[in-house]
C-alpha cells in the first residue's frame, strides 16, 4: 500500500482519525518478511526556508484560513501542526520492521492510495477533498480506480515526491537527543509557532526587531553570557590594542544582535547566516540601528547569505579578528529554527566551522563561542584544542552554561586572561 497524503488523517475529528490511524497501526504491526511493504509519503514538517515554506505548515494554515478548524477539535494551524509532529513521533516508534516506509516531503499534486497484490495487480484511490458543487451541495472525496492509466499516473507521482523527500524513521530512530533536550526542541516549537508576526524585542541594552522563524535572542541560553563576553573581550582589546585594526565576525546571525555588540569594538564588521529570512531580519535590524535606534554604535555591518563562512569576501590576515558563533548546540529530527537541516548541528557544524576559519582570519583572532550545560558532549572546546587552540573559559553561570575565547595567540590570550582577573578582582 502506498499512501501520499497529509499527516495520519490529523486534520479529521476524533472518531474518524481514530478508525484511520487503528486501521494504520494494525498495517504495521502485523507486518513480517512475508507480507506486503506498506509505504507513506507525508508532508515535510520542515524546509531550508523555514517553517514558513514547510509544506505541513502551509496544510495547517490553509486549513485554518479555509475556517474548517473552527468546530475541530485543534482550532489553530499551530495546534494542528504539533498535533502531526506527535503523530510523526508515534508511528516511528511503532514502525520496527523492514516493510513499514514513511518519508516526508514536498505536497504530491495528488492524495492517493494506490495497492498491489502479490499478482502484481493495483488498485487506487484518487482524492480530490473539498472539491465542492455549489448548485448540488455535494462534495467529491474521491474515486476508486483499476484504469492503467491512472495507476501509472499515480506510481509516477509517487516516485517524484519519493526523490524529494527525506527518511522519517531513520531520523527518529537515531534520535541522540536526551529528555532535557526534547523538552527543549518542544519549548522553542511552541514559542515558534506562536510568533508568526514580527515583533519587537529588547535584548542586553539592544531594541530588535525579531521576524517568524528566526532565532529570538531573548529565548537563547547563551544570550546574555555571549553578550558580556563579547563585552569583556572587546574591553580587553582596546586595553591592549587601542589602535589596532579589528575585524569583527558573527557567524549564524539570525537577527542580527551579537554583530550589533561587535560593532562597539571592532572597526568592520561583517555578519553571515545561512537563512535569507535571517539575512533579511539582520538588515533591518542595522539599518534601525543606522538611524538611531536600538543602542549599537552605528557602523555599517556587511552581511552575507551562506553556510558560516563560505560567503565572506577575502579578509586581512594581519587584522585583528573577533569571531563570534552561537552554534545550534544539538542535532534534532526537526530542523527549530535552524534551517540548515536536522543533523546540520552540534559537533558537527562546530568542526565545519573550524575548518573554514583557517582560510578565513590569520592567528591573530579570538574566537567566541559558548557551551551550554544541554548540549553535553558538543562542546566546541575539545574541536578548538585539537586544531591547536588556546582555550579560555571567560564567562559562567550558576546552571553551568559557559562562553569560551579559543585563540592561537599568546599575547591575545594573556590580554585576555588579565581581563578575567581583573573582573574577578585579583590582584
Amino acid at each position: 500500500m502506498t499512501s501520499a497524503t497529509p499527516v495520519f488523517g490529523i486534520e479529521l475529528n476524533a472518531a474518524d482519525r481514530s478508525l484511520w490511524a487503528n486501521a494504520l497501526r494494525r498495517r504495521i504491526v502485523t507486518q513480517g518478511p512475508d507480507q506486503p511493504k506498506t509505504a507513506l509519503l507525508c508532508l515535510s514538517p520542515d524546509s531550508m526556508e523555514g517553517l514558513s515554506a514547510s509544506p505541513l505548515w502551509g496544510f495547517c494554515s490553509e486549513l485554518e484560513r479555509s475556517g474548517l478548524l473552527k468546530k475541530a477539535e485543534v482550532n489553530t494551524a499551530g495546534q494542528l501542526y504539533l498535533r502531526s509532529i506527535a503523530a510523526i513521533s508515534e508511528f516511528a516508534a511503532i514502525a520496527q520492521n523492514q516493510g513499514f516506509e514513511l518519508k516526508c516531503g514536498p505536497p504530491p499534486p495528488l492524495h492517493f492510495v494506490l495497492a498491489r497484490n502479490a499478482n502484481g495487480e493495483s488498485k487506487g484511490i484518487l482524492y480530490f477533498t473539498g472539491i465542492e458543487s455549489p448548485l448540488e451541495g455535494l462534495v467529491v472525496s474521491g474515486f476508486l480506480t483499476l484504469d492503467d492509466h491512472w495507476i501509472r499516473v499515480m506510481n509516477l507521482v509517487y516516485d517524484y515526491v519519493l526523490t524529494q523527500s527525506w527518511d522519517v524513521l531513520s531520523a527518529f530512530r537515531s534520535d541522540p537527543r536526551t529528555p532535557a533536550q526534547k523538552a527543549r526542541c518542544e519549548e522553542l516549537l511552541k514559542y515558534q509557532l506562536e510568533r508568526r508576526e514580527p515583533y519587537k524585542a529588547e535584548v542586553g541594552g539592544y531594541e530588535i526587531v525579531v521576524e517568524p522563524d528566526v532565532f529570538p535572542p531573548e529565548m537563547g541560553i547563551g544570550t546574555s553570557q555571549l553578550l558580556e563576553a563579547l563585552k569583556k573581550t572587546g574591553q580587553a582589546l582596546n586595553t591592549q590594542y587601542p589602535s589596532h585594526c579589528r575585524i569583527g565576525i558573527d557567524v549564524g546571525t539570525g537577527t542580527g544582535i551579537l554583530a550589533l555588540a561587535l560593532s562597539e569594538y571592532c572597526t568592520e564588521v561583517y555578519a553571515t547566516d545561512i537563512s535569507p529570512t535571517a539575512v533579511k531580519n539582520a538588515e533591518e535590524n542595522f539599518r534601525r540601528s543606522a538611524n538611531g535606534a536600538g543602542g549599537a554604535n552605528h557602523k555599517d555591518i556587511r552581511v552575507f547569505c551562506g553556510n558560516l563562512l563560505d560567503a565572506l569576501p577575502g579578509l586581512d590576515h594581519s587584522a585583528l579578528s573577533v569571531v563570534v558563533f552561537n552554534y545550534p548546540f544539538y542535532p534534532s529530527p526537526l530542523a527549530v529554527y535552524n534551517p540548515a537541516g536536522r543533523q546540520t548541528a552540534g559537533i558537527t557544524i562546530v568542526r565545519e566551522f573550524f575548518e573554514q576559519l583557517s582560510r578565513k582570519v590569520g592567528n591573530e583572532s579570538v574566537i567566541i563561542m559558548p557551551h551550554a550545560k544541554i548540549a553535553g558532549e558538543h562542546s566546541p572546546e575539545t574541536v578548538a584544542q585539537d586544531k591547536g587552540f588556546i582555550s579560555l573559559k571567560i564567562v559562567e553561570d550558576a546552571q553551568g552554561n559557559s562562553v569560551y575565547a579559543f585563540t592561537k595567540s599568546e599575547a591575545l590570550a594573556d590580554a585576555l586572561c588579565d581581563r578575567r582577573q581583573e573582573d574577578r578582582g585579583s590582584p
